[in-house]
């Protein structure tokens, strides 16, 4: 999952974790900074069984930062060649390299953009979201204003919708 949209990359991966619930049974997720964590950290949470859950999904955000140590890049490819059955790795970064490694994913998962809507999706957004979500609808006007004044960042309008 990359781009800029925070809101976007949250509500995959918690998209991921239901869908991983429903076909595993109880999923654990474990969370690694991609400036500070180490190829072994990550490759060995993910090969390593769980005792209760029977699949675990590994996220590494800062993917960008993670995959550009020695190395690691090539290890990512080697890696997604092969998954384990019993884990999914999520990397999650604002930007994002095309290259090998997207083949090799979209061959075993998927490569997920998380860009910011355009104003008119955001509006059309909040009024859908409104009452799915809140249990409340927004007049379109309303939204149309809600977006041109704090712009169409998903997580600050859903915050500003919920109030």
């Amino acid at each position: 999952m990359y781009g800029p949209e925070q809101w976007l990359k949250g509500r995959h991966l918690d998209d991921l974790r239901k869908a991983l619930d429903e076909a595993h049974g109880e999923t654990e997720t474990f969370h690694f900074e991609g400036k500070t964590a180490t190829l072994a950290d990550v490759l060995d949470e993910l090969r390593s069984y769980a005792l209760m859950q029977h699949h675990k999904i590994v996220v590494v955000d800062q993917a960008d930062e993670f995959l550009k140590k020695d190395g690691f890049r090539q290890a990512m490819e080697r890696y997604a060649e092969s998954p384990v059955d019993h884990g999914s790795l999520v990397l999650r970064s604002d930007t994002w390299n095309k290259g090998k490694l997207d083949k090799l994913i979209a061959k075993v998962g998927a490569v997920i953009k998380c860009e910011p809507l355009k104003p008119a999706q955001a509006k059309s957004w909040l009024v859908k979201r409104g009452p799915a979500e809140h249990g409340r609808a927004i007049d379109p006007g309303a939204a149309g204003l809600l977006v041109e004044r704090i712009g169409t960042d998903l997580m600050t309008l859903d915050s500003e919708l919920a109030k």
